[in-house]
């Protein structure tokens, strides 16, 4: 699956949601990331740019990206699962020559803080910044 067609199933998950229910499920999407490997809990894998404490190592496994995010708090946690969603098991190739619109698609401009949407924007750069030197 392409990342706009990995946008287009998280914009139909989180439809017609009021900001409220629009949060919880962003939470219970932090809920469902994989266990972050203690090991890649480096300096070099923190995403700056975020407020929270968010971590985000690539790796390359049998050619396809794997993704693993952790942080200390719901909801970065929550928007780093949407970044796992759109990245995690794709082939560098199709992350690096996709344009990213998961924010328009999502309405994020009125729906996250400026905070939030910035650590969003910046763990999106990290991944792609880390794909990059995978290449």
């Amino acid at each position: 699956m392409r990342v706009r067609e990995r946008e287009d199933c998280l914009a139909q998950a989180l439809k017609g949601l009021d900001q409220d229910q629009f949060y919880d499920r962003i939470i219970e999407f932090g809920k469902s990331l994989p266990p972050f490997p203690p090991h890649l809990r480096t300096q070099q894998n923190r995403v700056l740019g975020c407020q929270s404490l968010l971590y985000c190592a690539v790796e390359l496994e049998a050619g396809l990206l794997k993704i693993f995010i952790d942080s200390d708090a719901l909801i970065s946690k929550g928007l780093g699962a949407f970044a796992h969603f759109l990245f995690d098991g794709m082939s560098i190739q199709h992350a690096l020559e996709e344009r990213i619109t998961i924010f328009e698609k999502l309405d994020l401009f009125t729906t996250l803080s400026l905070t939030r949407l910035n650590g969003l924007e910046s763990l999106l750069r990290h991944i792609l910044v880390k794909v990059i030197h995978i290449k």
